[in-house]
């Protein structure tokens, strides 16, 4: 799917579960605190959805987790007792849809296991028992509407057999089965990844095998569900499941922005209510139209002062990783050995970047016409080398060039914590690549004056030799 029609059918689908939720209030059934935990949940588990779906589109891993987030946000909201006040048919209508919908998340569940690791018969048995289950699972979730419509089927039974879903529930158990073979097959930062996207999940999982059983209070399942999305964000954060910093940092700096804002507004609207109203009428109207005016003009500036803040508190480390591949920018073309440019580039950008891998690949060697240095070449921008079918062993690519002259390129390879590459991060870097190029183009320049001097020397040397024969 193009990274176009993905983010789009994230905003489409995003949009209709959150607008499916809104139609459940106030709720068509009597409320229960549990409700309000299931409620908040969901909210929570579509919003990290959005997030993770959004900032990491091109990881196919990434998707997977978002559809999961999705599938089961839709078959919490068209539960049918959720839809008591819309008639028969709405009920009927989301419970099919409930029961369409919900066996998609194991089932995705199962693919995301299934992309960490060596893949192995008996993991590709796991996925194909996924389908296996999915169609008993629907079948036995339409059995109520079809007890209904039709009479062919024992209502109290259907319900029940519904409720239970023994067939979901072996789901449920196969994708967590299908989580631990992908831990033990998995190797370091990949293994962590998926350990802790199977620990944040295991409270929905266990409550969606063991609700509607007999002895199992209903609230497990809205407790779990609130956790869930807790649990994948503090996964994200301390288990680093996902590079999710841009949207932290811009979630704090919204929030404590709108909190400052909201501060200063209850704070003059009291100000008003206790001093000015006494006053006259006049005098609280140009003082509201003043303030409006003064914190129109103050929101960029607040704005401006929390995000130097956040990201000196939040992202100290980052920001001085920028600022040491910066300052390696501008000292590069100052080396005067190739050696110890080549090696202090590759120490850098692996210190600073958590790259996995760098080099420093010349122009004219065997990769001379490799597509990405062809691309390179051509383009002068950064490229992702896999993307082309390179063999250049990177994910990130990006032009050594001085003026005119083409000298090579700088690979990066993947980041060891499955992060991309942020945009401040890839302009730092072409800086990098820019000054070694500067560099290499002087010690090119100098050691073709010296091969001249020395070529101007040896002839030198051949006609004082003939002189002395001839005479």
């Amino acid at each position: 799917m193009r990274l176009r029609s993905w983010r789009a059918f994230l905003v489409v689908a995003l949009a209709g579960g959150l607008l499916l939720m809104g139609l459940q209030l106030p709720p068509s059934h009597p409320v229960t605190f549990d409700f309000w935990l299931g409620f908040v949940g969901s909210i929570l588990l579509a919003l990290f959805a959005g997030v993770i779906g959004w900032q990491r589109p091109e990881s196919r891993g990434a998707r997977l987790l978002c559809l999961v987030l999705i599938a089961s946000v839709f078959a919490v909201a068209l539960a049918p007792w959720n839809f008591l006040r819309g008639g028969e048919t709405l009920q009927l209508a989301a419970w099919a849809s409930a029961a369409l919908i919900a066996p998609l998340a194991p089932l995705f569940f199962t693919y995301y296991a299934d992309t960490f690791g060596t893949d192995t018969p008996l993991r590709r048995r796991f996925v194909t028992a996924q389908y296996a289950l999915a169609v008993p699972s629907v079948l036995v979730a339409l059995a109520p509407i079809v007890a209904r419509l039709w009479h062919s089927i024992a209502p109290g039974f259907a319900l029940e057999a519904a409720v239970t879903n023994p067939a979901l529930d072996l789901q449920f158990l196969v994708a967590f089965v299908a989580s631990i073979l992908a831990i033990r097959a998995s190797h370091g930062d990949d293994r962590q990844r998926i350990l802790w996207a199977t620990i944040a999940s295991a409270p929905y999982i266990v409550a969606s095998v063991f609700a509607g059983w007999p002895g199992v209070p209903d609230e497990i399942g809205n407790v779990a569900l609130l956790l869930w999305p807790i649990g994948l964000a503090y996964a994200a954060l301390r288990g680093k499941l996902l590079d999710v910093a841009f949207a932290v940092n811009r979630a704090a700096v919204f929030t404590i922005v709108s909190a400052i804002v909201l501060v200063l507004f209850v704070a003059f609207e009291w100000f008003l209510a206790e001093w000015v109203k006494p006053i006259g009428h006049d005098a609280d109207l140009v003082l509201s139209l003043g303030f409006a005016l003064v914190l129109g003009i103050s929101t960029r500036l607040i704005h401006h002062r929390v995000d130097h803040v956040i990201d000196k508190v939040i992202f100290r480390k980052r920001n001085a990783d920028l600022a040491a591949l910066r300052s390696f920018a501008q000292e590069a073309p100052f080396i005067t050995n190739r050696e110890v440019l080549i090696a202090r580039t590759v120490a850098t950008v692996r210190a600073h970047t958590d790259a996995s891998s760098a080099a420093v690949v010349p122009d004219g060697g065997p990769e001379e016409n490799d597509p990405a240095m062809v691309a390179l070449r051509a383009r002068r921008v950064p490229v992702d080398p896999s993307a082309l079918k390179s063999a250049l062993d990177g994910d990130l690519a990006l032009p050594m060039s001085a003026g005119a002259t083409f000298l090579g390129a700088l690979v990066c390879g993947a980041k060891t914590e499955g992060d991309g590459y942020a945009p401040d991060e890839i302009a730092a870097l072409a800086a990098i690549a820019g000054g070694v190029a500067e560099a290499l183009l002087i010690l090119r320049g100098g050691g073709e004056y010296v091969a001249l001097l020395e070529r101007i020397a040896a002839g030198q040397e051949r006609i004082l030799d003939a002189l002395r024969v001839t005479r």
